[in-house]
């Protein structure tokens, strides 16, 4: 039969009782005993040694990485998305293009909108190229490409201040875009067409400057435009 006690009330020898029937076991406890002490002592002498050790752990360190060094890997992706590479290049160049060329409210909101969904899809690429160890690797051409692929650039941003941003850079490009400036005796002049084609011409030294813009000839040996804004 079984029966059950407070711990307080269980007299210390009676909870691990030895049995008196084995003679041995008084010298098995003296034996355990000197077992432990020397355990603890050895312990005790590695963890000091082991201060020693630190340096070394370190330096073991050094060759561990969570990054991909499979180079084949990497240039099989590369070409995996070379066709959606070109095709965020075009995307942002065509609308950058057609928002300049029509610089309405409309197509200030939907050329923002391309640019905040190309920089978030830049961003996955550049995430994903983190993932690669190129500075490691041997093949320089695939260094030169997962370098620049690798930067967040405005992608870094969260959605939020992503979006206050394209919505700041598309409001400066209109306004400057917009302005209209004075050359010389020619006033109001636009970007596109006016100023565009002056500064294809630029080389005609007396149509762009005139009296007291007007330089020695002899002592320059380049034209000077001079440009007033004025934003309206």
């Amino acid at each position: 039969s079984c029966s059950y006690q407070r711990y307080e009330q269980v007299a210390p020898s009676t909870l691990f009782p030895v049995p008196e029937t084995e003679p041995w076991s008084r010298d098995g406890s003296r034996r355990s005993l000197c077992f432990f002490v020397a355990a603890c002592l050895t312990v005790s002498q590695s963890s000091s040694e082991a201060q020693d050790s630190y340096d070394q752990y370190l330096a073991q360190l050094e060759t561990v990485s969570g990054l991909i060094k499979n180079e084949a890997l990497a240039s099989w992706y590369l070409e995996d998305i070379a066709d959606d590479i070109a095709t965020l290049y075009s995307v942002s160049m065509y609308s950058s293009w057609d928002y300049l060329n029509n610089l309405t409210d409309h197509n200030q909101q939907k050329s923002g909108e391309v640019s905040v969904r190309v920089t978030k899809k830049w961003r996955e690429f550049a995430l994903t190229a983190k993932r690669f160890d190129y500075k490691a690797f041997t093949n320089v051409t695939l260094q030169r490409i997962l370098r620049p692929l690798s930067d967040l650039g405005s992608g870094v941003l969260d959605d939020e201040e992503l979006n206050k941003m394209e919505n700041l850079s598309s409001t400066m490009s209109r306004v400057y875009s917009s302005s209209l400036v004075t050359v010389g005796g020619m006033q109001n002049l636009s970007l596109n067409p006016n100023l565009t084609a002056i500064m294809a011409k630029v080389g005609n030294f007396t149509s762009t400057t005139s009296g007291p813009d007007r330089r020695n000839d002899d002592a320059v040996d380049r034209p000077t435009v001079r440009f007033r804004l004025r934003v309206r």
